[in-house]
Order: C-alpha cells, then sequence, then structure tokens
C-alpha cells in the first residue's frame, strides 16, 4: 500500500535537511515520504494488539488483569504516537504524511485482524491435521482461552508426576 501511494502521489519529504549524515540523507530524501513507513507499522502493530489483547485474551474479571490490559495497551499506543512523533522531530515527514501513514496502517491491521479471525482460524484444525503439520509439531490451540495458563499447569501436573514417579521408582 505504501509503495503504490508513494509512486502516485510522489510528495517530497519534509525538509531537504536530515539529521543523518550525508550520505543517509541523500539516500533518505531520494525517496518519497507518503505516507510514513514507521507510523503505518506503528498504526498496524497497535491496532492488530489491541483487538487481540481486548477480544482474544480470556479475561478472568480482576481488577488486575482489566488494569494491565489498559495499561499495556496504552503503552502500545503511546509507542505508535512517539514514533510519528520522532519522525516529524527528525524532520523525515510532514504532520499530513505522518497521519496518513498512521490511518494505512490502523486500516490495514483492523482489516488483517477481521481477515484472520473470520476466514483463516476455521482453517487452522485441517491446517494442523495435515502430516507436515504434525511432524513440525504444529498445533491448534485456538479452542483453548487462556493457553499460556494451560500450559503452565500442565507443565507443572507432568513435572510434578515425573517427580513422583523418580521418588517412587
Amino acid at each position: 500500500a505504501r509503495s503504490y501511494l508513494a509512486r502516485k502521489m510522489q510528495p517530497n519529504r519534509a525538509s531537504t535537511f536530515c539529521l543523518a549524515a550525508a550520505s543517509d540523507a541523500d539516500l533518505v530524501h531520494g525517496q518519497y515520504g507518503m505516507p510514513s513507513n514507521h507510523s503505518q507499522f506503528m498504526g498496524f502493530f497497535s491496532t492488530y494488539f489491541v483487538l487481540f489483547v481486548y477480544l482474544k485474551i480470556a479475561s478472568n474479571s480482576s481488577v488486575s488483569q482489566a488494569l494491565w490490559k489498559h495499561a499495556i495497551c496504552l503503552g502500545v499506543i503511546l509507542a505508535a504516537c512517539l514514533v510519528g512523533t520522532s519522525r516529524f522531530y527528525l524532520q523525515y515527514h510532514t504532520p499530513s504524511q505522518i497521519v496518513w501513514g498512521l490511518f494505512i496502517g490502523f486500516a490495514v491491521g483492523a482489516f488483517w485482524f477481521a481477515f484472520t479471525d473470520v476466514c483463516l482460524k476455521p482453517l487452522f484444525p485441517y491446517i494442523a491435521t495435515h502430516p507436515l503439520c504434525e511432524f513440525l509439531m504444529i498445533r491448534d490451540c485456538t479452542r483453548i482461552p487462556n493457553i499460556l495458563f494451560f500450559e503452565y499447569t500442565m507443565i507443572k501436573g507432568e513435572a510434578r508426576r515425573r517427580e513422583q514417579d523418580r521418588k517412587s521408582g
């Protein structure tokens, strides 16, 4: 999406001055600046991350877990804002280029989240049973709501069982 827009619109970068070395400045300013690649990635990442945390991570309705979710999502959104601010501060992009990059990233992140959840997730059980996937030990864990807790309790129980077998045997 970014390279297509850059070729079509051909917007210049924010300025001819860059805080980077002269050879880096020539390389960077020889490219088009619309939309900001960094902002686009951070828009995609933050959107996908926030949707995943709020919609896919099982909640036990505790206040601490809700606060943790809010704090981690706020941190990711803050990181996206800081990346956009740094691109403006370093004079690599104009505010318009940064906002367009964020907007495109948000849109693609939301689309990709919905696409994987609606179109690809139903295929996971079939993919995981393919002989190659079984050989590579790829498994489908989409039906387990809290995979980290499940794996932790299963491994802890197996470790206890083996310790008991070692002591009795």
